[in-house]
């Protein structure tokens, strides 16, 4: 019985030791993650920081952390501004039926010359009418995802504005 006792004691103390280590660790990590330097935007749709580290880094560092996360926002709404305008110009040149037109009539000759040259190519009328019905469905699919990548990252544009206000007198 007391050999027992002994053995539970050992490792009572050695689970002691190994709780004690992964707390040290664990304690020197956490301290670790909130002084290293912000490198994203951790803002909701709130203009509430996003995430326990977050927090805690904005605890820990204070006006330097709110000053990075104002550079962060500088930054991103540019990058977004930049996104709409591509997706517009995209949307714009998608909807221009001449250039659509053009663009298709040159391809048809050089799918025609290509099936004059190499007729085993050319499409059944099945397989055409489904190549036509899948292209249909692809144009579709992509202008409803950029319509709702351009509502996103305008959303997203207005949302970062109204903290912009909120951000720079944490700063002060």
């Amino acid at each position: 019985m007391s050999v027992l006792i002994v053995k539970l004691r050992k490792l009572l103390q050695n689970r002691k030791r190994e709780v004690v280590a992964i707390l040290l660790v664990s304690i020197v990590g956490i301290v670790i993650a909130a002084l290293l330097p912000v490198s994203e935007l951790s803002i909701n749709d709130s203009c509430e920081v996003t995430g326990p580290i977050q927090k805690l880094k904005s605890a820990i560092q204070g006006k330097r952390y709110w000053i990075k996360q104002l550079q962060l926002l500088d930054k991103e709404i540019p990058s977004l501004e930049r996104s709409l305008e591509f997706i517009r110009n995209f949307q714009n040149f998608n909807n221009n039926k001449e250039i659509t037109n053009d663009i298709l009539k040159q391809n048809k000759l050089i799918e025609e010359e290509l099936y004059s040259r190499f007729p085993e190519l050319r499409p059944s009328p099945q397989e055409a009418a489904a190549a036509k019905l899948q292209r249909k469905e692809a144009a579709i699919w992509e202008a409803q995802f950029l319509q709702e990548l351009e509502q996103t990252d305008t959303n997203r544009i207005r949302i970062l504005k109204l903290c912009r206000p909120i951000i720079l007198a944490a700063t002060q």
